[in-house]
C-alpha cells in the first residue's frame, strides 16, 4: 500500500523547542544585564531554576505533563482549547509568568518588579519571534511533499499548528504543511 500522509511533531521534532526556550530565557536575561548590569548567565541559571521549582509544584503541573507542556511553554504558549485544563492553564499562566521572572531576579539579589515584567514580555516576544529548526527538517519535508500529503500535529497546548508554520520564514514549510490537522483533533490509537 503506497504512503499517502505523513504526519510529523512539531515540538522537538521539526523545532528544537528546549533551545528555542533556552534562547529567549538568554535573551531576556541579556536584556536585564544592558538596562541593569546584572549578570546574565546568572539570571538565566535563576530563571531557569526558579521556573522548574515552580513549576513542579504547581496545581496544572499534573494536567501539563499529560498534554507534554513544561515550563518554558507556560512562560509564553497561549494554552489554547476551550478544556478544562487548558482553561486552567491560562488562568494560571500570568502568576507563573510573574513569579518566575520575579523569582529569578531575587535569587540574584535583584528586586525590581518593573524589570521583571520586561523581561517576562520580552521573553514571549523573543520567544515567539525566532524558533531553532531542525536544519535538514526543511529539505526532508520538501522531498517528501512532492509525493505525499503532510500534516503536522502538536500535543502542547501552548502552540496552535495553524500558528506554528505561519510564523515559518520559508514558504515552502507553508506549502508543505499547507493542511495541518488542529491540536484538538489528535487522537491516541487504543
Amino acid at each position: 500500500m503506497p504512503i499517502r500522509a505523513v504526519l510529523f511533531d512539531l515540538d522537538n521534532t521539526l523545532i528544537f523547542e528546549d533551545e528555542s526556550a533556552m534562547a529567549a530565557v538568554r535573551g531576556a536575561a541579556e536584556i536585564a544585564h544592558q538596562r541593569a548590569r546584572v549578570d546574565a548567565a546568572a539570571l538565566a541559571s535563576a530563571v531557569v531554576a526558579t521556573a522548574e521549582a515552580l513549576w513542579k509544584v504547581s496545581p496544572i503541573y499534573a494536567e501539563g505533563e499529560r498534554f507534554g507542556v513544561w515550563w518554558a511553554e507556560a512562560l509564553w504558549g497561549e494554552m489554547a482549547g476551550d478544556g478544562e485544563a487548558a482553561r486552567a492553564m491560562r488562568a494560571f499562566a500570568p502568576g507563573f509568568r510573574a513569579a518566575v521572572w520575579r523569582g529569578g531576579l531575587e535569587r540574584i539579589g535583584v528586586a525590581d518588579p518593573a524589570l521583571a515584567g520586561e523581561l517576562e514580555q520580552a521573553y514571549v516576544r523573543i520567544r515567539r519571534s525566532g524558533e531553532k529548526l531542525d536544519p535538514d527538517a526543511e529539505a526532508v519535508l520538501a522531498r517528501l511533499a512532492s509525493g505525499q500529503r503532510l500534516a503536522l500535529s502538536a500535543r502542547s497546548s501552548a502552540a496552535r499548528p495553524s500558528a506554528a508554520t505561519s510564523r515559518r520564514s520559508s514558504s515552502r514549510w507553508r506549502r508543505a504543511l499547507a493542511n495541518p490537522i488542529p491540536a484538538s483533533s489528535n487522537t491516541r490509537s487504543g
